[in-house]
């Protein structure tokens, strides 16, 4: 069976900058738990697609218990390509039978999925206090980048993708209330050579 991923590590987002933003006065922090406390779906998140899945450990948001990457219950012919979805977050107040799953949490559309099999969350010791989503100071959106690159200077490699050939490096710096973090535009799709310098750009809002 292929997988298509659909959410953090599918690539880019690839939003545009807005005109003439307003000024970023101090970074948000948004804690993403996408249901009310009896296990339905928060108020104005609209499910798009309904199905059963199977979940395992997300890959994309390394802050949360609740988060997973999920997929469809396999029908039909095994080799049909299957959408990956992550993160998503089961609520286990509610018992652990339901996922819901955003992509971009600034879209207020989410995938649901009845859970049939969960090989729970990210193991305790490889949790990390880091947002998986960003929206920086001139609206771009930039998701979570986990490279599979090997031999490649770690200084070299992205943290965060922004749209094509525009990524984010190392992590934000948190010290002063409006966030910063270095970003580059014009990389090469291989990342061999060095692109051009970094800069620093600020972030509205960070979803953990």
């Amino acid at each position: 069976m292929a997988l298509v991923v659909l959410g953090g590590c599918s690539g880019p987002p690839g939003s545009d900058p807005v005109e003439n933003p307003a000024p970023v006065h101090a970074t948000e922090q948004v804690s993403v738990y996408p249901f009310t406390q009896d296990g339905r779906p928060a108020s104005g998140l609209d499910v798009v697609h309904e199905g059963n899945g199977t979940c395992w450990q997300s890959w994309v948001s390394v802050d949360s218990d609740a988060a997973r990457r999920c997929a469809p219950v396999p029908k039909g012919d095994p080799d049909t390509s299957k959408p990956v979805h992550d993160p998503c977050y089961l609520h286990p107040e509610a018992g652990a039978d339901r996922a819901l799953c955003l992509a971009d949490p600034t879209t207020g559309q989410a995938v649901s999925f009845d859970v049939v099999s969960d090989d729970g969350p990210r193991p305790e010791e490889e949790a990390a206090h880091k947002p998986w989503f960003l929206e920086l100071g001139d609206g771009r959106h930039c998701v979570l980048y986990l490279s599979p690159d090997e031999g490649v200077d770690p200084a070299e490699i992205p943290t965060y993708a922004c749209g094509r050939n525009d990524y984010l490096y190392g992590e934000p710096d948190t010290g002063r209330p409006v966030w910063t973090i270095a970003n580059r535009h014009g990389e090469a799709d291989t990342r061999i050579e060095p692109g051009p310098e970094l800069d620093e750009v600020q972030i509205r809002t960070a979803w953990f």
